[in-house]
């Protein structure tokens, strides 16, 4: 007993000190430095290092990186600015669901930066408080990165879980449409968010002879960049099919039995695919895949799911260590399944990464016994490192609202309020 609560201990020391002084380097080199620990001090067998759950990140982290060279996320992000800007009195509910579908299908959050300012300048024209549509969109994002099987942390997810039953068709047809209801239950929310109080106040404060932000035109991208975008997203497309209809894919008689690709050779084949494509139709510099912010974020959640995951592996996966978490609270974790969420959600907040709190705690969960489809249904709860706001879209937010009605704290209640929902809605459909 005593011995368990010094590795937990430990570990958890580790890799939120590594988290803090390193991010996601730090976070994982620790992680690994305590791997070392529990294998040399107390004689504890490494677990299974997370191959393939980094190898998926890698192809995401390649496919991603060299869309973003060809130009491909700048002319997203300009589909996005046109779509967002043509109906301004509707920001409020567009803007979040156009973010989400933006980032459901490529994966990453880096595009809402970009729309930030896009967004709260369209609620000044609207006259419309620009804290209403950016905490709902920045939200958003956040949601739908737990939606896409592009996004590195549900691409581990759904790695990890899939060992226990659980396919891509299961996990998208309780998280997909969850997040949307939860998404416009959020707008909703901010539509009504501080409504006897004026926007007028607010809108005093814009600077009226701020020059528009400039946009591009559709001339300004060429064809070889249109088709980076198309290439990408027929790659996630395939992903998504050979999914949710795996019987559409190849088959191959091994020993007598019917095999069929696995989920995570789906993803890695076809991100290498479209990436490989970009690369012969683009010609760009190699060097800049590693570069670029996709192809960077992507490594970083590859690492911090290796360190971690291991480490996570090693402590759990130890006979003597699961028979006495079993004893202290498996009865009470598989009959009262909620007990988990709240966990989740104090690491999420501690760690930040979504990929590092899944790392932590999801092979946790399960070796208490804890249903996969219970946390399908409560994954959100990985999306709480708004509870100490320090991410980057939070801050930017604050930063760009001339107006001042954003501030770092605005995004608690309302993420609260739709965490909550994608709760109750996502036990609902786990349950059909």
């Amino acid at each position: 007993m005593v011995n368990f609560l010094l590795e937990l201990l430990i570990m958890v020391l580790l890799i939120v000190y590594g988290l803090h002084i390193g991010r996601a380097l730090g976070g994982s080199v620790l992680a690994i430095l305590g791997v070392l620990i529990m294998a040399f001090v107390f004689k504890v067998q490494p677990g299974q290092i997370p191959v393939n759950a980094v190898l998926i990140i890698l192809s995401i982290a390649v496919a991603g990186g060299v869309l973003e060279v060809t130009g491909g996320l700048e002319y997203l992000v300009y589909l996005a600015e046109r779509l967002i800007r043509r109906w301004p009195h509707l920001v409020t509910f567009l803007s979040p669901l156009i973010i989400f579908i933006f980032v459901f299908g490529i994966g990453t959050s880096n595009i809402t930066l970009s729309l930030e300012p896009v967004i709260a300048e369209t609620a000044n024209e609207a006259k419309i408080r620009p804290q209403r549509p950016l905490v709902a969109s920045i939200h958003a994002a956040q949601f739908a990165l737990l939606c896409s099987p592009a996004a590195a942390s549900t691409a581990f997810i759904i790695t990890l879980l899939g060992a226990h039953g659980v396919t891509l068709h299961h996990y998208l047809s309780i998280v997909l449409p969850t997040a949307i209801i939860s998404i416009l239950v959020l707008s909703v929310v901010m539509t009504l968010w501080h409504f006897k109080s004026s926007d007028a106040e607010f809108m005093s404060k814009v600077d009226k002879n701020a020059k528009s932000i400039t946009e591009k035109q559709a001339s300004d991208f060429s064809t070889v960049t249109k088709l980076s975008v198309v290439i990408f997203l027929l790659g996630i497309l395939s992903i998504l099919l050979l999914g949710i209809f795996p019987q559409i894919g190849p088959s191959f008689d091994v020993k007598g039995k019917t095999v069929r690709l696995t989920m995570d050779e789906i993803v890695i084949l076809f991100m290498f695919a479209s990436a490989s494509l970009n690369l012969i139709i683009s010609k760009i510099d190699y060097h800049q895949v590693f570069l670029s912010k996709i192809a960077r974020s992507a490594f970083g959640a590859a690492l911090i799911v290796m360190g971690p995951g291991w480490l996570g592996g090693t402590l759990f996966s130890n006979p003597q260590n699961i028979k006495l978490v079993k004893g202290l609270v498996g009865n009470l974790a598989t009959t009262a399944n909620w007990i988990i969420v709240p966990v989740i959600m104090l690491v999420a907040m501690l760690c930040i990464s979504q990929a590092a709190t899944s790392a932590i705690i999801f092979p946790v969960a399960l070796s208490l016994g804890i249903s996969p489809l219970f946390l399908v249904a409560v994954v959100q709860a990985v999306n709480f490192n708004f509870g100490i706001p320090a991410i980057p879209t939070i801050l930017f937010a604050e930063e760009i609202d001339k107006t001042g009605s954003t501030k770092r704290y605005s995004f608690l209640i309302p993420g609260l309020i739709a965490m909550v929902t994608s709760f109750i809605v996502g036990s609902l459909f786990a349950r059909i």
